[in-house]
């Protein structure tokens, strides 16, 4: 997580989301990697992306425990979604 939050830092987002990505092969229901990785496409320009990465989250999380993703991550999801070009993130 710590790599990942450094190069965002340092707006190497493909970086980031790539950091993230390793973290999620090893703990695929750590929702703040999914929320990072969220943004760190959405500051790439990849919506989709982002939305998929929450879809396949909120999936697993729902077959896997029967629980829904938090309201920071669904939040985020709903808002890149709606298509805002500027999200903040």
């Amino acid at each position: 997580m710590e790599l990942g939050a450094r190069h965002s830092r340092e707006e190497r987002h493909a970086r980031a989301a790539d950091a993230y990505r390793r973290v999620l092969a090893r703990d695929d229901l750590n929702e703040h990697a999914v929320l990072e990785l969220m943004r760190s496409h959405a500051r790439l320009g990849e919506r989709s992306q982002g939305m998929r990465a929450y879809q396949r989250f909120a999936e697993r999380l729902r077959r896997e425990m029967d629980a829904e993703p938090g309201e920071e991550a669904t939040s985020f999801f709903e808002r890149l979604q709606q298509g805002a070009d500027g999200v903040r993130v």
